[in-house]
Order: C-alpha cells, then structure tokens, then sequence
C-alpha cells in the first residue's frame, strides 16, 4: 500500500505523514511528528536514520528485557 501511495501526487504527502505520526509514537515522542514529516520531504536520509536508530533502541529494550524475565 505504501509503495502505491507514493506515486500517487499529493496523497503520498499524507501516507508520508502518517509514517511520521508512528514513527514518532514508537519513539514515545521523542522527536514529534512534524518534525519527522519535514524531515522526511527535505532530507529523507536523516529522517530513516532516526527512525532506525529508535527502533533500534526499542529492539534493544525488548531483548534485554526478555533476558532478563527468562525466556
């Protein structure tokens, strides 16, 4: 659906803001959505690598978490 929408003028601006909005949810808000979205028009490289380095930092605390509990 994403790869659809980005061909499609206009509206990818909106499925591009609707990544951001998660993006910045899964972050617990750490960089607000907007700033994700801007971001994301002008240098789209910076905004993939702080959304990687977010869910990086969320699949570290799920590891360690699941180490520690046993599993």
């Amino acid at each position: 659906m994403w790869t659809i929408l980005m061909f499609v003028p206009f509206v990818n601006l909106f499925a591009m803001w609707k990544h951001a909005s998660t993006a910045s949810a899964v972050s617990g808000g750490t960089y607000p959505s907007i700033l994700l979205w801007i971001l994301w028009i002008f240098i789209s490289p910076a905004m993939w690598i702080l959304v990687q380095l977010e869910l990086n930092k969320l699949a570290g605390q799920s590891a360690s978490s699941s180490e520690s509990s046993g599993e």
